[in-house]
């Protein structure tokens, strides 16, 4: 499945309902959900706005997350397959080992307790070595999703704006372009606003209803 036939209102729907319902999360798993949610978004956004301009690095993190999905539909497949063989009883059996038979181990003839010590004093080095430190970065404004819908929706009901690329011209990251992008998608789902698009990759006109 091509990432642009995913259907983005139902990306947006979990986004936003996941983040209402969650109280508790470890940050790695946000972290990842956000990467991936914010990838497809981003996707979808310049399938439909061919005018908004991606630097190498992000298409690079499209490519990661197509692979990453390809990779998770073989497995689902495979799990299916799996379970279609455990249904119908066929499974197998490896041979027991035989208990007459002692194991026998026979260790390097240079394995001395020196060349022991030598390499365990080698691999705890490499292990308990000097704590990285992290390059400083400055930390960049909180964009809320409701702020966000809120300025839309003004801007529209005094006609500042027309066209949704007229209220990405405000923006001024990759993040606030995805989090403009699910403000005009709330709006129309709550039919606040309407949208009319003339051609496949054409410019969105916005108003309210």
């Amino acid at each position: 499945m091509e990432i642009t036939v995913v259907s983005l209102s139902e990306v947006t729907d979990q986004y936003i309902s996941c983040f209402k319902d969650i109280k508790e999360v470890c940050p790695e798993e946000l972290a990842n959900f956000l990467s991936i949610i914010s990838s497809l978004i981003l996707i979808k956004s310049r399938a439909l706005l061919p005018i908004l301009e991606i630097d190498e690095g992000v298409l690079e993190d499209a490519d990661d997350l197509a692979r990453r999905l390809e990779e998770y539909r073989i497995v689902k497949m495979l799990g299916k397959k799996i379970q279609e063989l455990d249904r119908r009883g066929a499974i197998s059996f490896s041979r027991l080992a035989d208990k007459k038979l002692r194991p026998i181990f026979f260790p390097p003839r240079n394995a001395t307790a020196n060349v022991l010590h030598k390499y365990f004093d080698k691999i705890f080095k490499e292990i308990f070595t000097e704590p990285q430190v992290l390059p400083q970065k400055e930390l960049r404004e909180l964009i809320k999703l409701e702020d966000k819908i809120k300025d839309l929706a003004e801007k529209i009901n005094r006609g500042s704006v027309k066209n949704f690329s007229g209220f990405l011209n405000e923006s001024s990251s990759r993040l606030e372009i995805i989090v403009a992008f699910l403000a005009l998608l709330h709006l129309l789902k709550r039919k606040i606003i309407k949208a009319e698009q003339c051609d496949v990759f054409g410019e969105i006109a916005i108003s309210k209803i």
